[in-house]
């Protein structure tokens, strides 16, 4: 397929991978609030010391509502996809193309791990943070006691802003363990698009890489995560790159748009993405493969769920609905800075209800009032920061222009 030949994507046609994506940082806050409160639904050790309808919850489909694992790989999944998307729909590019999209890559990350750390810093800083506090012997302290326990620097701060969470991970929030993951597939996956698009055997390639990084998750270098982000790439090609077809081509690809594809894709990639977080019958038998863990087990499910949506307009009519895509627009936001409110606002409300309210009532009361506070200021600093890149924007075009 020559240049002049590329796909041309409409991207509000994809909206609904952002509106997807809305959904999924809803996930991870309900993850980690039933990690602290209700350790039962999400714990093996708590699940099996436990009886009744949550510990259940725990072994069965239904816990991919609270699975926060699922969120992160679809982040990941859908990393893969969207660069592939872009790489193949546009004219070849060289070094310097690389280069200026991994600066941006970490431009766009910078701004929202800053104003979260940040806050974390003052709120330690202020003791403001509340979740150590906490007494209650129904609460996983083991949990909480892992977070945010040691003195703010402003050295560990700048550190945790500029350097660390692009490398391995966060001391002041959580859930910024993925952000080295995101960036460094991200790099991956655009390296792997740039350099094998135009090549016969890519698909195979792609394959291989994803393996070789599975095999070698032992390494600290490895992560399996990245091969995640290599499968939302593989479901990219599949669906805008036709460049270089072998043989076979026109065979698989006429068997991927058909109707059966399609139900298998939905089937198999829901049973995948539903794999619990501990060993159960469902799915015990999976895990006795060398090299096949839970998360890659969810990662290949997610692909594929990502693939059947890009064929079902019903699912992306849904999903570009105007109050899911307002989660998905700030979902970064959502993700990084539930994780302060909840370690602050949420645990001063549990201990201050749980004086004149039961166990249950005191959790759910106080979860709901953050979750306001947290998509309140998860579209305050979204917009913020959207009105500062604007406003950076028209200044630098001034300045060209003179």
């Amino acid at each position: 397929m020559k240049d002049s030949q590329l796909y041309k994507v409409n991207k509000n046609k994809l909206h609904y991978l952002d509106g997807m994506r809305g959904l999924m940082a809803i996930n991870v806050i309900l993850c980690h609030f039933v990690c602290v409160y209700y350790p039962q639904m999400y714990f093996e050790s708590a699940a099996n010391q436990s009886y009744g309808f949550l510990s259940l919850f725990a072994t069965t489909p239904l816990s991919i509502t609270v699975n926060g694992n699922i969120a992160v790989l679809y982040f990941m999944a859908l990393t893969g996809f969207l660069v592939g998307m872009s790489t193949f729909t546009k004219k070849s590019q060289g070094i310097s193309f690389f280069v200026k999209k991994t600066i941006s890559r970490y431009t766009r990350l910078l701004p929202v791990i800053f104003f979260t750390t940040l806050i974390t810093y003052f709120m330690m800083v202020f003791d403001l943070q509340k979740h150590l506090a906490i007494t209650d012997n129904l609460v996983n302290k083991y949990f909480l006691q892992c977070y945010c326990n040691f003195t703010p620097t402003i050295k560990s701060l700048l550190i945790n802003i500029f350097i660390k969470p692009f490398l391995l991970g966060s001391d002041y929030v959580g859930p910024f363990w993925t952000i080295h993951c995101e960036f460094l597939g991200y790099i991956l996956v655009l390296f792997l698009a740039m350099t094998l698009r135009n090549n016969k055997y890519r698909r195979l390639l792609y394959i291989g890489v994803a393996l070789l990084v599975i095999a070698m998750t032992s390494l600290p270098v490895f992560d399996m995560y990245y091969a995640v982000f290599i499968m939302g790439l593989l479901v990219a090609d599949l669906k805008f790159n036709n460049q270089n077809q072998t043989m076979l081509s026109k065979y698989y690809s006429s068997l991927l748009n058909s109707k059966w594809c399609l139900i298998i894709s939905y089937l198999v990639g829901i049973y995948f993405s539903c794999c619990t977080m501990f060993s159960t019958p469902l799915y015990s038998w999976w895990f006795s493969i060398p090299f096949v863990p839970k998360p890659l087990l969810r990662g290949v499910g997610i692909s594929l769920l990502i693939f059947a949506f890009t064929q079902t307009p019903k699912i992306q009519k849904f999903l570009s609905c105007k109050p899911i895509l307002l989660l998905g627009e700030c979902s970064f936001e959502t993700y990084a800075i539930h994780w302060p409110l909840m370690l602050s606002l949420e645990a001063f409300l549990f201990i201050a209800f749980r004086d004149v309210m039961s166990y249950n009532a005191s959790a759910l009361l106080s979860f709901f009032i953050t979750l306001i506070v947290i998509y309140f200021v998860s579209f305050l600093m979204h917009y913020s920061i959207k009105r500062c890149n604007e406003t950076f924007k028209k200044l630098n075009s001034k300045n060209n222009k003179l």
